[in-house]
């Protein structure tokens, strides 16, 4: 029988199915929308699968999930029906699957203590770029959920801009980029629309992934020296990308030259295992605990 792996995510939801030996089979993804009711949401969650074939059904979702699978904080515009929703129950009434819905950094997490870094090292963070950007801190093969289950929310690390605080993770994400492209006066949709531009050797383009990446690694270096980890796993789409794993490497480095004076500091930066669908591997196995 079939593993059946979903990571929603807040501009596609990603579907891979697995064999018993967690090789995948197949994977595909659709476009996240919006919805005003749970009904609409699950019917187009579940629309077209073929969940006969499926012994284990494992889902992951942006947000703060508790044990229970209540969704308890959450702001990705596009899944906000799921605010205080029991994600455990509601899955299992529309399918009959007893499912433990995680989130999806730390799903991804999951996946890379069975079969990545953190399988043979004594911590490891990921660092997860999307739409926005997921976390988690794994020490010892065990994933670290902080007194609330917000351990690993990099993105929501403060920036001081006088009058408030602002999310780091708003600028070191995809839509950051896009963001800080489009205010130099580009048009663009998604990072990779910027990430062709530069390397096309457009001027706008240019600065704006400098800039972005200085905000990156920025924060890297305040998780190199507040954690101090073995390895930091980037993960997203852009893991896929070796020129710009590698122009990110360079900065760091760089940056761990500058601002911290030494050599010393050994963590690494390296990838997650899967990269498209680590989540759905990470969920599946999640709920096979379960």
């Amino acid at each position: 029988m079939r593993k059946l792996g979903i990571d929603i995510g807040g501009s596609s939801i990603k579907y891979a199915v697995f064999d018993k030996y967690s090789h995948c089979l197949e994977s595909w993804s659709k476009e996240t929308k919006p919805f005003a009711t749970l009904d609409e949401f699950y019917n187009y969650l579940f629309d077209g699968l073929e969940l006969s074939t499926i012994k284990t059904l494992g889902i992951c979702a942006p947000g703060l999930i508790s044990k229970d699978g209540v969704v308890e904080f959450i702001q990705t515009p596009n899944c906000m029906v799921l605010a205080n929703s029991n994600m455990n129950q509601d899955v299992y009434s529309r399918t009959g699957f007893k499912v433990q819905v995680i989130n999806d950094a730390k799903a991804a997490g999951m996946c890379e203590i069975k079969h990545g870094k953190a399988k043979d090292a004594d911590s490891v963070v990921l660092y997860l770029i999307g739409t926005g950007i997921g976390g988690c801190i794994i020490v010892d093969q065990e994933i670290v959920n902080g007194h609330n289950g917000f351990a690993g929310e990099f993105s929501y690390q403060a920036i001081d801009e006088g009058s408030k605080y602002l999310q780091v993770g708003n600028q070191t994400s995809m839509s950051g980029l896009v963001r800080t492209y489009n205010n130099l006066g580009g048009q663009a949709k998604q990072g990779k629309d910027v990430f062709d531009a530069y390397l096309n050797h457009e001027d706008l383009a240019r600065q704006a992934v400098d800039a972005w990446l200085r905000s990156l690694c920025s924060q890297l270096l305040t998780i190199s020296s507040f954690i101090n980890p073995e390895y930091i796993c980037l993960g997203g789409s852009i893991s896929k990308e070796s020129w710009l794993i590698d122009l990110i490497d360079k900065e760091y480095k760089k940056g761990i030259r500058e601002f911290l004076c030494t050599d010393k500091i050994m963590t690494q930066l390296s990838t997650c295992s899967f990269n498209q669908y680590t989540n759905c591997l990470g969920a599946v196995y999640k709920s096979e605990e379960y």
